[in-house]
């Protein structure tokens, strides 16, 4: 596996942080048919585009199926933008420092620069979308150091600076107590002695073994390692995505170890395989619907059911048939479960976390987190049981039950569903929230959080997760991370084009950098943008290939002498082909049927390559308008032609070959998705 990986790093190489698409780039050329090979000369042709670049995008085959393909789409150089905000992203975030040898996204100052799981994953994400592949590569390696248990392929969730793995108290885990100091849990204006660390400007924290029992009591449950589902799945969709974009069988393993892991720790086999919090937590009556993506389930799905054959991932998942009804019934179970809050007519948005075990939602139990009562300059007491003191007793439930900074996440996990898929389901979740978020000023007015039922956050609706806003009570703006969670619900309605554009300007405008606490907002916005560009497209769509000579479909059928044809009037599975970013920015076509890829000759292409390092089969992709392209290739070291599908001069074979010098309309293919 580490030859395997160590080959795709040198073969794969870093062309810069571009994110430049090409539109209409045809390269002057014969309108005639050419049937001549031509001379041996090597033409200059236009700059090459990654796969990532060139098909994705505003007018590309590749853009959302369902709503609206992007915001901005007449006056706004994406590309550039986007370029910029992912290096200044990279530069602030993704730092060597404590990873091992690696790489890994930092959090800000107040969490003294550690590392949780889910920036991983979302770094992971960007770094794929990107096609930055020694980022994502380095990023995954560093997951890898830091695994729950060697025999669960999921991440533990928190990791300090110096690359130790630790429990929200930054303690080194596992560990079993945990002594809590009430002077400055409930009194945060006192000094703080040595002794006691800083958890994100919350309160101070104490942990001795023995501490004075008048001063110190201890939290009710120890920590063990433990991954966070969120970032789980967000981690293997990352992989399987970077398997479909550069064709690495090393991602394809180890995404199905992953979803091996998912599905044997991060659902719920007692609640019918609903979601969990992780592989330590997490029931019916406590899990965080900002954790559930639809998307990625189904995704997970299609990846599945075409490597299941693959001896490798046979091994690896033991029965994928399981593994596929368990993945299907928890997209089952939990989209209910979402349904369920949605229906109770009071609620417009979504919690942090909850319960719904029975008829409808109720309030999450089961954390334990002690510093988040106190009685401070605020001139609030939480007290909750109302008996005039703070005591063990007022100890109960305190999850989040506010639409906060979990639950924000909620309308991009479920409008990128209804973009890729169009699932009504996922529609009818985020309507009523894009509705609530367009009576604000048209969404330019959004506060830093609400309560479910629509009125604005205030601080004494806080808890051990959430408990900080810019102001106590009515929460502010703008915020970075409501404006670019709440900016993605506009996606998914058809008719709102200028209600997009508009709050995508305002999350272009807003950002976090130089503010205190600024790593999860400027990552959340970076993916908003990335979404709202609409350059956020599933690199796991097929195509197919139509010769316009003769309006025929390419085929792979290795029945007809292992070689490509344009002889099929029809596209099934032997005409379709996935594409794979391929070093310098070229594309490597794999056949989808025999999962080769396809090697490049003068006298025929054949569908019988192992690896995309193996022969001349890398193609420049020259766009000739709408979805119309070239295909220019190598057919040895220093000669590059362009792909013709009339290599016989009777035209009754249709043979492709790379042998012309110019294009003609037997050099043009239409490039169709294939859902």
């Amino acid at each position: 596996m580490k030859n395997e990986l160590l080959k795709t790093t040198v073969r794969v190489l870093l062309i810069g942080l571009l994110f430049v698409f090409l539109f209409g780039c045809a390269l002057p050329g014969s309108d005639n048919d050419s049937k001549s090979a031509g001379s041996a000369a090597n033409e200059v042709v236009p700059q090459s585009r990654a796969i990532g670049d060139s098909l994705k995008g505003p007018g590309s085959i590749f853009e959302y199926d369902y709503g609206l393909k992007g915001a901005l789409r007449s006056n706004q150089s994406w590309d550039d933008t986007l370029a910029y905000e992912y290096s200044r992203w990279k530069s602030e975030y993704v730092t060597s420092s404590g990873a091992g040898g690696h790489l890994r996204v930092k959090r800000d100052a107040p969490s003294m620069y550690d590392t949780v799981s889910e920036g991983i994953a979302y770094g992971m994400l960007l770094a794929m979308y990107f096609n930055d592949h020694e980022t994502f590569i380095e990023l995954y390696r560093y997951a890898l150091d830091h695994l729950v248990r060697s025999d669960i392929h999921l991440m533990h969730w928190k990791v300090d600076s110096w690359g130790m793995d630790i429990s929200e108290y930054y303690i080194e885990v596992p560990h079993t107590t945990v002594y809590l100091d009430t002077e400055t849990i409930w009194n945060k204006t006192k000094v703080p002695p040595n002794d006691r660390i800083q958890d994100e400007d919350r309160t101070y924290i104490a942990y001795r073994t023995n501490p004075d029992p008048d001063r110190f009591f201890r939290a009710s449950s120890g920590r063990q390692k433990s991954s966070a589902a969120d970032a789980d799945f967000d981690m293997a969709a990352a992989l399987i995505m970077a398997y479909y974009k550069w064709g690495d069988q090393f991602f394809m393993l180890e995404a199905a170890k992953m979803l091996k892991s998912i599905v044997d720790h991060d659902l719920n086999p007692d609640a019918y395989n609903l979601i969990k919090n992780g592989t330590s937590w997490g029931d019916i009556d406590c899990w965080n619907p900002s954790y559930f993506m639809p998307a990625w389930f189904r995704l997970y799905v299609k990846f599945i059911e075409e490597v299941k054959d693959d001896i490798l991932i046979r091994d690896i998942l033991r029965n994928p048939d399981d593994v596929v009804g368990k993945i299907n019934q928890s997209l089952e179970i939990t989209m209910q479960q979402m349904e369920k809050i949605k229906n109770n007519s009071s609620y417009k948005l979504f919690p942090d976390w909850c319960g719904t075990a029975g008829g409808q939602m109720v309030r999450a139990e089961g954390s334990d987190r002690r510093y988040f009562l106190d009685e401070n300059e605020d001139g609030i007491i939480d007290d909750q049981n109302g008996d005039g003191s703070i005591t063990e007793d007022d100890y109960v439930s305190m999850m989040s039950y506010n639409f906060y900074y979990d639950a924000v996440r909620v309308p991009w996990r479920l409008a990128l569903d209804y973009s890729w898929y169009g699932y009504s389901r996922s529609y009818n979740l985020i309507e009523p929230m894009r509705s609530f978020f367009y009576s604000k000023n048209k969404g330019l007015d959004i506060k830093d959080g609400y309560r479910m039922s629509g009125y604005s956050w205030r601080r004494d609706y806080r808890d051990g997760f959430n408990n900080i806003t810019r102001d106590c009570n009515g929460g502010q703006g703008p915020s970075t991370t409501f404006y670019a969670m709440c900016a993605t619900a506009f996606m998914i309605n058809a008719r709102g084009q200028s209600s997009l554009d508009r709050i995508t300007q305002k999350v272009l405008n807003t950002d976090d950098y130089g503010q205190t606490f600024n790593y999860y907002g400027n990552t959340l916005r970076l993916l908003s943008l990335l979404y709202l560009s609409g350059r956020f497209t599933n690199p796991c769509v097929k195509v197919a290939l139509k010769a316009q000579g003769n309006g025929k479909y390419v085929c792979a059928d290795a029945a007809i002498d292992n070689a490509l044809y344009a002889n099929r009037s029809a596209i099934g599975l032997w005409e379709t082909f996935d594409f794979v970013n391929g070093a310098g920015g070229q594309v490597w076509i794999r056949s989808y049927m025999n999962n080769k890829y396809v090697v490049n000759g003068w006298e025929r292409l054949v569908p019988t390559g192992s690896d995309p390092g193996w022969g001349w089969g890398g193609w420049d992709l020259i766009n000739l308008g709408g979805n119309v392209y070239a295909l220019y290739g190598l057919v040895d070291s220093n000669t590059r032609r362009y792909t013709c599908a009339d290599y016989h001069a009777d035209q009754t074979n249709w043979r492709l070959t790379t042998s012309r010098t110019e294009i003609g309309p037997w050099e043009k293919f239409e490039i169709i998705k294939v859902r």
